[in-house]
């Protein structure tokens, strides 16, 4: 019997669903909700359950990895993967432990003026007080905002507006002299050239011509601009396309590849027209930091009743449009891919790049009668006795009881899984405690996040475990 090489405990639990699978480390858990929640609620959770698991996954892992790491994995997720809700509960918390560095760590977190006052208004919710390092990290970032970000943000009738962030954090400089004296010249936004104007048709071809739109208000309001008289097919050639399809303009504006896939169907149009044609290549470049995947890739997608659950409150993309969207620019990057649905059932699905990226991505939506349970067991089935280089889930993971031929959903799973791919990928949307693989596995790695940077990691991954943490460790490495 061993004495000091101990048999690994592998902790069980049970899904929303009923069904028992593998609890994710607090560590995964933590990073998949940082990385991709938005804490809106969900088909099993409300946003008010999200939160309260957050923040206790919070305390876990500083607990366990020290609040330092938290601080950089809390940047890392606001400024690499765009997230905002979550960061700005995570630093609520991160900001009452003392650490080396700690304003500047926290300023790190601060992308937009109206992430402080999100952030003032979380310590708040969860009855905690803002310590000096913190007011310190405020005072320093107010400072550094031009005229333009203090008029911008205002920030009028919130709970924090920019006037209590400036009286609170006591910052100085030539441009809040001005706000305070009321001499601060009113920013030219787009939320106030069409509230203040009766003709909002000439207001929205005025901000277009004149480029006053940030990338992510053109894509949210491209419907209100193409259902617009003024917008002709000479109007989208000569003005939208270039800014729908800048390059720059989409990397800086964290864009999720998703929110332009939302655009275009929100806009009702065929895929051969000239504006869908824009949001294709700009999809295309939302997507560019994915390496070529060469070897042979197995896909994995769950099309049960639970993922059509909406990725949030404000939008219509359900989390299996989301995963379908993510789904197919693995597939469109590799070299030889093979693609499953599975619910209750499970088929193969024949994925053709010769065809658009979003009729592709309409098709991988179709349950094509694999039923709405979640039973990951089939798609293994479908996948036979075939070896891959990888394979990528892309699931809520929220499996059910069912006949399988091990005792349960996780032995099968996992037994399973190490038979078929040499790295398996876990990348759950829905952001749950449950796993059906094992993360403790050296070679699965949970890639969840609503960005794509994550996917640049895969030659990471493949080349040395545990580089997520690495990464996150070392914070230049990702400033």
């Amino acid at each position: 019997m061993s004495k000091f090489n101990k048999t690994k405990k592998i902790e069980y639990t049970t899904t929303h669903e009923g069904g028992t699978t593998l609890e994710k480390p607090a560590l995964q858990q933590w990073l998949n909700m940082m990385f991709g929640s938005l804490l809106s609620g969900s088909f099993y959770e409300g946003d008010k359950q999200q939160m309260e698991r957050l923040s206790k996954l919070t305390d876990k892992v500083i607990e366990q990895e020290g609040p330092v790491f938290a601080c950089n994995a809390t940047a890392f997720a606001r400024n690499v993967m765009g997230i905002r809700s979550c960061v700005s509960l995570a630093l609520a918390r991160i900001q009452t432990e003392q650490f080396d560095g700690k304003s500047t760590l926290i300023g790190k977190c601060l992308r937009r003026p109206d992430d402080v006052s999100e952030l003032f208004a979380a310590i708040d919710s969860m009855g905690l007080k803002r310590t000096h390092g913190t007011v310190n990290a405020v005072r320093n970032y107010l400072e550094d905002l031009g005229h333009y970000s203090l008029s911008k943000y205002v920030m009028l009738g919130k709970d924090y507006n920019m006037y209590d962030l400036v009286n609170i954090s006591h910052a100085h400089s030539e441009a809040i002299d001005c706000l305070k004296a009321g001499t601060l010249e009113k920013a030219d936004t787009w939320e106030t050239a069409i509230s203040n104007t009766e003709d909002k048709e000439a207001e929205w071809e005025r901000l277009c011509r004149e480029g006053k739109l940030g990338y992510l208000a053109l894509i949210r309001n491209l419907r209100n601009i193409y259902s617009c008289k003024f917008c002709d097919e000479d109007f989208v050639k000569d003005v939208l396309m270039g800014q729908i399809m800048n390059a720059e303009a989409i990397h800086r504006s964290l864009v999720f590849p998703y929110q332009i896939y939302q655009a275009y169907l929100s806009l009702d149009v065929s895929e051969s027209s000239l504006v869908a044609q824009a949001l294709k290549d700009a999809f295309l470049e939302a997507c560019s930091n994915v390496p070529d995947i060469t070897g042979r890739t197995v896909c994995v997608l769950d099309v049960s009743r639970s993922m059509n659950d909406p990725i949030s409150k404000n939008s219509k993309v359900s989390i299996l449009q989301a995963s379908a969207c993510y789904c197919a620019i693995v597939a469109t990057k590799c070299e030889d891919v093979t693609i499953v649905k599975f619910g209750s059932d499970a088929k193969e699905f024949k994925f053709d790049k010769r065809n658009g990226i979003f009729h592709e991505i309409e098709r991988l939506t179709k349950n094509d009668r694999c039923g709405y349970a979640t039973k990951f067991s089939r798609a293994i089935d479908v996948v036979g006795n075939r070896k891959f280089d990888r394979m990528f889930v892309f699931s809520d993971e929220q499996v059910m009881d069912g006949s399988w031929l091990f005792k349960t959903t996780a032995d099968y799973c996992i037994k399973k899984s190490k038979k078929i791919a040499g790295f398996t990928y876990s990348f759950n949307l829905g952001c749950y405690n449950s796993c059906i693989i094992d993360l403790d596995d050296p070679n699965v790695f949970m890639l969840t996040g609503l960005s794509d940077k994550l996917f640049e990691l895969i030659p990471y991954f493949e080349n040395g475990s545990d580089y997520i943490r690495r990464k996150i460790h070392d914070y230049s490495s990702f400033y």
